[in-house]
C-alpha cells in the first residue's frame, strides 16, 4: 500500500506558460488547440496567473498590437516584468 503522508502533499503541475509548479488546485485544465491528432487531445495545465493574463485580453483585431498586449501581460504572469523595463 502507498505512504498515507503521499496523500497530504500537493500533486504538482507544471504551469504550460510560464513552468513554473503549482498545486493542482491553483491550476486551470485547458485543452491545447494543434491540427496534429496526438497534440489535440492533450490537456495542459495553467496557473492562475497566467489563467488571468490570457482571460483579461480581448482581441482588437489588429495582430501586432494584439501580439504586443499578449506577450506584456504573459511577461508580467511570469514576473519578468521588471527586467523587461531596464
Amino acid at each position: 500500500m502507498g505512504n498515507p503522508l503521499d496523500d497530504l502533499k500537493p500533486s504538482l503541475k507544471k504551469c504550460y506558460y510560464c513552468k513554473k509548479q503549482n498545486s493542482l488546485e491553483e491550476s486551470h485544465k485547458i485543452r491545447y488547440k494543434c491540427s496534429c491528432d496526438s497534440c489535440s487531445n492533450r490537456k495542459v495545465f495553467i496557473c492562475n496567473k497566467c489563467y488571468e493574463a490570457k482571460t483579461q485580453f480581448s482581441r482588437s483585431g489588429n495582430e501586432v498590437i494584439d501580439k504586443f498586449i499578449m506577450e506584456t501581460l504573459m511577461m508580467k504572469c511570469m514576473g519578468k516584468w521588471n527586467l523587461f523595463l531596464m
